[in-house]
C-alpha cells in the first residue's frame, strides 16, 4: 500500500469546481474530459482515500469539541493546549466558514 497524500494546504475553487494544491490539481466536480490531474498517479489514489475518508474524521473532531467543558483530563487537554480552538476552526472550514 502507498502512504502519502498531496501535500496540503488544500483548497477548493467555486469557480472551477476544482480542489487544488501547490503541488496541482487534485480532483474536479466538472468533467473535464481527458484532462487528468498534476499530481503522479500514486498520489490520487492516496488523495481519493483521504477524501473519502474526511466526514469520518469530520465527525470525530465534532465528538472530540463536544466533550469541551466536560471537564476531565480530555478537557484540560483540549482547552489548555489550544486543540478546543483548532478543532472548532477545522470543524467551520469543513461547514464553509
Amino acid at each position: 500500500m502507498q502512504k502519502g497524500h498531496t501535500p496540503g494546504p488544500w483548497w477548493y475553487d467555486e469557480h472551477t469546481e476544482c480542489i487544488g494544491s501547490p503541488a496541482g490539481w487534485i480532483c474536479s466536480l466538472r468533467d473535464y474530459g481527458e484532462r487528468k490531474s498534476d499530481v503522479p498517479f500514486g498520489g490520487q489514489i492516496n488523495d481519493a482515500n483521504l477524501i473519502a475518508i474526511s466526514p469520518d474524521m469530520l465527525a470525530f473532531c465534532r465528538v472530540l469539541y463536544a466533550e469541551v467543558g466536560k471537564g476531565g483530563d480530555l478537557d484540560w487537554h483540549l482547552r489548555e493546549r489550544g486543540y478546543a480552538e483548532r478543532l472548532r476552526v477545522l470543524i467551520e472550514k469543513a461547514d464553509g466558514g
